[in-house]
């Protein structure tokens, strides 16, 4: 008996049927569903960064990460850019593109910069309620999108976005 097949015809009633055939469809959503996820995580991430990173009014110590809003230029600039696949990856980005005369706001408080005067014999700005003139200016890296962008809050975030579009598809089908 050991060496005999038995076999067992299986029939799935037609419910069952129409649940597989819509497992094959799941593949086709779950790249919708990803960039979904990841479109509506940058928008909260997007506001994470202008609340937590960029509001309120500095100077703060360096290791805060933080930046005080001065001309709101930079603070309004920020945005999420829509999702792309690329290969097999969803891609999203964030953008800062905030500039005063060439100078990349976001660019120099995220990663740091020496500001010398070049035009004239002296740069010339306000901390609060003083005005400075100096030949150069030392901005430190205060890397307040990196820090945000980094946080186990925002990676628990994210996932629970593109987790929770996933969900929507799945019962969808």
């Amino acid at each position: 008996m050991a060496d005999q097949a038995l076999s067992v015809k299986v029939v799935f009633p037609p419910a069952t049927l129409g649940k597989i055939d819509n497992l094959k469809r799941f593949p086709g959503q779950l790249v919708g569903a990803v960039r979904r996820g990841m479109d509506s995580g940058l928008g909260k991430l997007v506001w994470q960064i202008k609340n937590r990173r960029l509001s309120g009014f500095g100077p703060f110590p360096v290791d805060e990460h933080r930046l005080g809003i001065r001309s709101a230029a930079l603070w309004a600039s920020v945005e999420a850019k829509p999702s792309a696949v690329v290969g097999n990856k969803v891609i999203g980005s964030i953008t800062a593109d905030a500039e005063n005369e060439g100078f990349p706001y976001g660019i120099a408080h995220e990663y740091g910069a020496t500001v010398t005067a070049t035009n004239a014999p002296f740069l010339v700005f306000r901390i609060g309620d003083r005005l400075i003139r100096t030949k150069s200016v030392v901005i430190p890296a205060r890397a307040p999108f990196t820090t945000e962008i980094q946080s186990p809050e925002t990676a628990a975030m994210m996932s629970n976005e593109i987790a929770d579009e996933i969900g929507k598809a799945w019962d969808r089908l």
